[in-house]
């Protein structure tokens, strides 16, 4: 169960993230996640070449340091940035990091 952390991984950790998901289990998986209703920009992986249509949030100012960014609840732990893939590419990523 992935229930409300996708939305906060910027866009070069999709694919990892859901690869490890992947790694730990051999049985369904639900994702509760946002996904990105207009196409503002892409983002294409560097190691598989998937193409991801969506958009980026900002999650914290780049100056932030960690502990500004502790204090904050319901954001990314580290990142600065989110990338909601459209409904479309977030299943393309899924099937991509080896789900069925």
């Amino acid at each position: 169960l992935m229930a409300g952390t996708l939305y906060h991984v910027d866009a070069p950790d999709i694919i990892p993230v859901l690869k490890s998901l992947r790694a730990l289990t051999t049985a369904a998986v639900i994702i509760d996640t946002h996904v990105a209703a207009k196409v503002l920009e892409s983002y294409t992986d560097a190691e598989t070449g998937l193409k991801m249509y969506g958009r980026s949030l900002i999650e914290h100012n780049e100056g932030d340091e960690q502990a500004t960014k502790n204090q904050r609840l319901r954001t990314a732990f580290t990142n600065n940035f989110s990338f909601w893939p459209t409904e479309r590419s977030l299943i393309n990523a899924v099937i991509e990091s080896g789900f069925d």
